[in-house]
């Protein structure tokens, strides 16, 4: 895990720290999408936050192979009890990964709104609404 500033690459995706509230998870072209590479992509954002709570935006390029054990495996509970992440927008292009996408965060239920998208911009302003929301 390489940090660059206010980024931390992983082998699979690059987390970066947004905003003071806001982190980003930018699948590479091409990921294994494997449940230990996806965990040091979690402790990557918990360094970027730092312990404090976060909203997140996690974009999915076509060419991201999910493996099939991923998808059996919670990987947003700890997060979820902890009330780490405040909401998450998820952005794929890809239909296939859009369907699964809805299919995987319909099956786990988290304390934490999400929401998956087909444009990077409605996610956005999305995650904008829900931190707004919060603070009100």
């Amino acid at each position: 895990m390489a940090r660059v500033g206010s980024s931390i690459e992983t082998e699979s995706a690059t987390i970066t720290k947004v905003s003071a509230d806001r982190l980003e998870q930018r699948f590479k072209s091409g990921a294994l999408f494997e449940p230990e590479l996806l965990e040091r992509n979690r402790a990557a954002r918990e360094e970027l936050s730092r312990g404090r709570p976060y909203s997140l935006t996690i974009v999915l390029p076509e060419g991201v192979d999910v493996q099939p054990q991923s998808m059996n495996l919670d990987h947003f509970r700890p997060e979820s009890n902890e009330r780490r992440i405040n909401a998450l927008a998820v952005v794929t292009n890809c239909e296939d990964i859009n369907a699964v996408s809805k299919f995987y965060f319909r099956y786990y239920a988290y304390a934490f709104e999400v929401k998956v998208f087909d444009d990077e911009d409605d996610a956005c302003a999305w995650l904008d609404a829900q931190t707004n929301a919060k603070v009100l």
